[in-house]
């Protein structure tokens, strides 16, 4: 998770450019992703080697469009759920909104089912 920190009169263009080089960039290193944001607030779940996702990550920090680049969780996965995807994007909506609230509404106090069902909105989406 992430703080948008794009002036909101450019976040439309900033967004579309972000999915444009995940589309470009993920499937030349094997990531796979679905990437949620509400208002200040982005939310992704990235697939693919460490390597690969460390790389990603480190990049994203340094991102000025970012701020405070938190891992919500790492684990290892035998499949991909967002194989299809170099990065699904859902856009801003009510549903994502109150989820990633319901995560962040009190600093980083995350509980393991909170995450979870963050993790499991964004494959919802992804699979519809």
């Amino acid at each position: 998770m992430s703080r948008v920190t794009i002036d909101p009169v450019r976040r439309d263009a900033e967004f579309a450019a972000i999915i444009a080089h995940a589309h470009a960039y993920n499937p030349t290193v094997g990531i796979t992703g679905g990437l949620v944001r509400a208002k200040n607030w982005f939310a992704q779940l990235l697939e693919g080697s460490t390597d690969a996702v460390d790389t990603l990550m480190q990049s994203i920090a340094r991102d000025t469009r970012h701020a405070d680049v938190t891992i919500l969780r790492v684990r290892p996965q035998n499949t991909r759920r967002l194989g299809g995807w170099s990065m699904a994007y859902a856009g801003e909506w009510n549903y994502t909104a109150q989820n990633i609230a319901d995560v962040f509404g009190h600093g980083l106090n995350v509980d393991e089912q909170k995450i979870d069902r963050l993790d499991k909105m964004i494959v919802d989406f992804a699979s519809a």
